[in-house]
């Protein structure tokens, strides 16, 4: 099975999240934020960081908000609940784990360059290198074409509703809406048989039998 998964918004969400700050600062709306034409072209990798937030200087975005922004967004990765990454270890013994991060370049590029979170993905494409968001309904093709692989090969697992939404308009049926670590083991359990895995929720410990050749004990 290849599991195509989302995770960094569950990592930055939350307190003193770029969005939070902003509306803690400055009082502007998560939606004002992140319905322009400028934040689908820094997702999209069109535009750098530091040029979307010059371009929206009218938010407020000052030069010591962005080093507060990117801090926090690092540390964030830094401190957060490594069992998620643990748990996609675990899933790459008998699947293909794909991370389909919508992150702008630079922020992949920071991630990867400070913490090892990404080697445990057998492949990262981010959504920049097609130049589109989840939002766009043939999101999930492109990742599709570049894998070689058929819809029902496949089970998504993202935090957007709007990613689950268009993932299935692709023919992808098998997908999880997931909110954090425990959400997503106890919904990963109406996928067991096609992951190969057997998945005790009561239990953290996590142990894998290989000679049983689909012995993965979550």
């Amino acid at each position: 099975m290849n599991i195509i998964m989302g995770l960094f918004g569950v990592f930055l969400e939350g307190p003193d999240s770029y969005e939070d700050l902003l509306k803690k600062q400055y009082g502007y709306k998560k939606e004002n934020i992140f319905k322009t034409k400028d934040y689908y072209e820094l997702v999209r990798g069109i535009i750098t960081f530091d040029e979307y937030a010059s371009r929206i200087e009218e938010y407020g975005m000052t030069d010591m908000l962005k080093e507060e922004i990117k801090h926090n967004m690092l540390e964030r990765f830094r401190e957060t609940d490594h069992r998620l990454f643990d748990l996609v270890s675990k899933l790459k013994v008998n699947n293909k784990v794909i991370l389909y991060p919508e992150t702008p370049v630079e922020w992949i590029d920071q991630i990867e360059t400070n913490t090892k979170i990404l080697d445990c993905f057998d492949l990262v494409i981010p959504t920049y290198s097609f130049e589109t968001p989840k939002a766009y309904h043939r999101a999930y093709d492109f990742v599709l074409d570049r894998l070689n692989v058929r819809p029902e090969e496949c089970l998504v697992i993202d935090n957007k509703r709007v990613a689950i939404s268009n993932s299935k308009k692709t023919g992808i049926h098998k997908a999880i809406e997931y909110s954090h670590y425990e959400d997503l083991l106890f919904k990963l359990d109406d996928y067991s048989e096609d992951l190969g895995v057997r998945i005790d929720n009561n239990s953290e410990e996590i142990n894998i039998n290989l000679d049983e050749g689909k012995g993965l004990n979550v």
